[in-house]
């Protein structure tokens, strides 16, 4: 078990930093568009 980010960034992809941070940006707003949805029921 592995994860791509990992095993590219190991043979040479340059963008696991930016990856790491484009994601966090992702699950942040995600967990806002949730607590929206959820107070508006």
């Amino acid at each position: 078990y592995c994860h791509v980010g990992r095993l590219s960034h190991e043979v040479g992809w340059k963008y696991k930093a930016v990856v790491r941070t484009l994601e966090n940006k992702r699950k942040v707003k995600s967990i806002v568009e949730v607590r929206k949805r959820d107070s508006i029921k």
